[in-house]
């Protein structure tokens, strides 16, 4: 089998490391990770920042729950900056439920979800 991991020599390109967090209390989540990991063992409440713009633009952001639990991601510009109508995302309560969120001029847009509604605070 051959080495799984790029080599600089063989036009493989090389991956950088992806940034990632498990977060297993409430709280508020590193606007500058690609992967968070909800693992809290109950509900999780979440804050989530703007994005630095344009510092940040092109960033994306996947949210993952690895418990069974209805976590909440709550943002104060809401996403698709929507303002007041779209600010906190719901996780559907089954292990796996995620979203993709892209950062683009201070706002998080939605780019997919899997069990994940949207609405207000």
């Amino acid at each position: 089998m051959a080495n799984p991991v790029p080599n600089k020599s063989d036009g493989n390109a090389n991956r950088t490391p992806v940034k990632w967090t498990a977060y297993s209390a409430s709280g508020a989540i590193e606007i500058d990770d690609e992967v968070v990991l909800l693992t809290k063992a109950g509900v999780g409440t979440m804050t989530l920042a703007a994005s630095t713009n344009p510092d940040m633009n092109g960033l994306e952001m996947t949210v993952t729950s690895t418990t069974a639990q209805a976590h909440t991601v709550t943002v104060a510009l809401g996403f698709n900056a929507t303002a007041t109508t779209l600010v906190k995302a719901t996780f559907g309560g089954a292990i796996g439920d995620s979203m993709i969120l892209r950062a683009y001029a201070g706002s998080w847009y939605v780019a997919g979800v899997t069990n994940v509604t949207f609405g207000t605070a």
